[in-house]
């Protein structure tokens, strides 16, 4: 019985033995590497650390003419809003610089109403934008949809349908901002046919028929494409660049939803349904704001 127990405690020491040589043959070589196939990736990138495009306003010190015009209490002159915006001009123009070495591209400038760049860049390099000499701020662009369920009430049009003693609306002028004006509908005193909607979609970036846009006009009395009919905020960068042109057509289907508010006739729900001008400015394309 004793034998049988030194034998078997003779081939566990030898087993050990062995078990303790390779591991320690094993540790001479080191860790074993691991390919980059075997890294796990993290399953969320922090914003500040990621490369995605942002589209983005710099803010940029310095106070646009419009907001010195105010201060001053008067009319500022051409030369000296000239001069203004090519000093701010001037200031913007090393970040402009940088964000071009880091990749990214500049898409508009403001000087009139605001002093800032609109510029596309990777989220990561936000941050160095940001320290940059006078940078104020860095703001998000966001995306409008146009959207007509609270807009009626908030002016107060059931009001004004019931009727106003006294109050017709002639002689008023009324410009409204949106997405465009199908100046061909009969709403306007236009031809109200396909023919004539396909005639002037053929040439939306022409100056407009004026015998339904301009002073002769029964009613579209001016209008302007401030930003284009290919302009949309949540586009291309190409499509963020706004391309203007003289034709306030709509292009985004709401042409008479709007504006017949106002000045038509044929409307059962009309604010002022004496009013014979309208002056038309469309600044806006699907879901987008410009800036002037």
């Amino acid at each position: 019985m004793h034998t049988r127990s030194a034998g078997a405690a003779a081939l566990l020491g030898a087993a050990l033995l062995l078990l303790v040589f390779a591991a320690g043959a094993g540790a001479g070589n080191g860790p074993e590497a691991i390919g980059d196939g075997n890294i796990i990736q993290s399953y969320y990138t922090p914003l500040g650390m990621s490369t995605a495009p942002a589209t983005v306003v710099v803010q940029v010190a310095g106070k646009p003419w419009a907001e010195v015009q105010g201060d001053a209490g008067r009319k500022l002159s051409k030369s000296e809003k000239d001069q203004i915006k090519d000093s701010l001009r001037a200031t913007q123009a090393p970040i402009a610089a940088k964000v071009r070495e880091l990749g990214g591209t500049v898409e508009n400038s403001f000087q009139s109403a605001y002093n800032g760049i609109r510029i596309e860049i990777a989220r990561d390099k936000l941050p160095a934008i940001a320290a940059l000499p006078n940078v104020v701020g860095i703001h998000a662009l966001q995306v409008f949809t146009p959207d007509n369920t609270n807009g009626v009430p908030l002016v107060g049009a059931p009001a004004v349908w019931d009727g106003v003693n006294g109050l017709h609306g002639e002689g008023i002028k009324v410009g409204i901002i949106d997405t465009g004006i199908d100046y061909t509908h009969a709403n306007f005193d236009g031809p109200g046919t396909i023919a004539a909607w396909n005639a002037a979609r053929a040439t939306s970036t022409l100056a407009p028929d004026p015998t339904l846009v301009g002073p002769a006009a029964p009613r579209v009395k001016g209008g302007t494409d401030l930003v284009g009919d290919n302009y949309a905020a949540g586009g291309t960068p190409d499509q963020r660049i706004p391309h203007p042109d003289p034709n306030p057509l709509d292009c985004n289907g709401h042409g008479s939803h709007v504006p017949r508010r106002p000045t038509s006739t044929r409307s059962a729900c009309l604010a002022a349904p004496a009013r014979r001008t309208s002056s038309w400015t469309r600044s806006t394309g699907p879901s987008t704001t410009a800036w002037t």
